[in-house]
């Protein structure tokens, strides 16, 4: 159960990465990404509420589609935070208009 927040926040990095590498006004990428230490744990629920999350610096984002490089059109937060035992990705992920999000398949998730 572990090795699923760990890949996903990963996969996060491997994106967020690749889109300041493709950036022409991104910042210096040969500095790392930081993740804040914490000594206790969060209440895994869903809800980035606890404390903590409000002293963590959010993750620098830059566009990749239709002009690299630019600041997000709209406004996403995602933060890094780990402890002894797991690595926390919080992510607040806004979209201008809900109509056009949608799900292309979920055929895979409702299979018995």
């Amino acid at each position: 159960m572990k090795a699923k927040p760990v890949l996903f926040a990963v996969f996060v990095w491997i994106i967020t990465i690749h889109m300041q590498a493709q950036s022409s006004g991104s910042p210096d990428i040969s500095e790392p990404m930081k993740a804040t230490r914490i000594s206790g744990g969060i209440t895994f629920d869903g809800i980035p509420d606890e404390a903590v999350w409000q002293q963590v610096e959010p993750v620098p984002l830059f566009m990749h589609y239709p002009v690299i490089g630019k600041a997000p059109t709209e406004i996403s937060v995602i933060k890094f935070i780990y402890d002894d035992e797991y690595f926390y990705v919080s992510g607040l992920l806004n979209y201008h208009d809900l109509k056009y999000l949608r799900a292309v398949s979920k055929q895979r998730d409702y299979k018995e």
